[in-house]
């Protein structure tokens, strides 16, 4: 099926699909639109418009996110893509030398939307997480440690989960998880036992339709807090830890028309953490730097690409100071 290509998408005009910042309505309808519009090009061939720039590889029916660790433990990086539509996540092993084996598919969910790794059985071996959309639950995959993993074992999480993350949040030296459930406006936390099992979710509001989650801690206490980009409130929130893996109520902070996407980190030096979004209907991104007590100062925009959907942060230019970079949907370019 579809050949999956770095750094490449179709274009498709933001005005086919109904983005609107009047209508939420109707920009649940965009999300839904694009990824059908994206399925359609896809299947048409769309890998020939990186053809001249990129290497492919095959993976599942609409690959909607890619991550990458050492699965197998030969000290070669290998990816693993959530497969939308086919309810797969695909893992090829690396070669070392920029190829890849042949994609092992294993069972996932319902509409995987997102994939996260981390060691969550303490076994140093890397293990999956899978946001299943259609079917509210997260999936856990346990790595055995030689490229393969055992089967998935869901947990019922909010409404439309979209993405997740990683941290220890009852400090316990444990992982616990995290989802962005979108369709009820609410992240929901899952405390680690420790060895690949999960407690019952606990839910907290979050904004409108948060659709990406991150975790830091934001007020120096030492406990992880997190962060949600809600794409229909135009604005973050911040859910300060308490340490036992609670969190207080929701603090709001604006950014720009559509945040998809946040990346946390310190920006301007100060040892406090900053936040960064990606926002798709104002074709920019914002900067809201860190005050050090979980608050932060009001954004500065900078313009980036034809609606851009998520964002990263890395040193690209060996200076010591942090650059950012997005992928701009609409545009088919970083």
């Amino acid at each position: 099926m579809g050949g999956m290509a770095f750094l490449c998408s179709p274009t498709i005009p933001p005005s086919s699909i109904g983005f609107s910042k009047r209508h939420p309505y109707r920009r649940r309808l965009w999300l839904i639109g694009f990824l059908a519009a994206l399925a359609m090009a896809v299947e048409a061939g769309a890998e020939a418009l990186c053809r001249d720039s990129s290497i492919s590889f095959d993976v599942g029916k609409y690959p909607v996110e890619v991550a990458s660790a050492d699965f197998d433990g030969d000290n070669y990086a290998d990816l693993v893509t959530a497969n939308h539509y086919d309810g797969t996540v695909s893992v090829l092993l690396g070669n070392g030398d920029g190829s890849f084996q042949a994609a092992v598919f294993y069972a996932a969910g319902a509409s995987p939307s997102s994939v996260a790794i981390a060691d969550l059985s303490g076994d140093a071996v890397p293990d999956l997480v899978v946001t299943n959309s259609f079917r509210d639950e997260v999936s856990v995959l346990l790595g055995n440690g030689d490229g393969s993993f055992q089967a998935a074992v869901a947990y019922a999480v909010g409404d439309y989960p979209v993405s997740s993350a990683v941290a220890d949040f009852d400090a316990d030296s444990i992982p616990d998880l995290l989802t962005a459930d979108s369709g009820s406006n609410e992240v929901s936390v899952l405390l680690g036992n420790g060895d690949g099992n999960f407690q019952t979710a606990v839910s907290y509001a979050a904004g409108n339709y948060p659709f990406a989650v991150a975790s830091a801690d934001f007020n120096g206490d030492n406990y992880a807090d997190l962060v949600t980009a809600n794409l229909f409130g135009d604005d973050l929130s911040v859910l300060l830890g308490n340490g036992d893996g609670s969190f207080q109520s929701a603090v709001s902070f604006a950014a720009g028309d559509g945040p998809g996407s946040v990346a946390v980190e310190d920006i301007d030096g100060d040892t406090i953490p900053d936040l960064v979004t990606a926002n798709l209907g104002s074709n920019d991104v914002s900067v809201l730097l860190g005050n050090g007590d979980g608050s932060f100062q009001a954004a500065t925009f900078y313009t980036a690409g034809a609606s851009p959907s998520s964002v990263a942060i890395a040193d690209f230019d060996g200076d010591a100071v942090f650059d950012v970079v997005t992928a701009d949907e609409y545009g088919g370019s970083v």
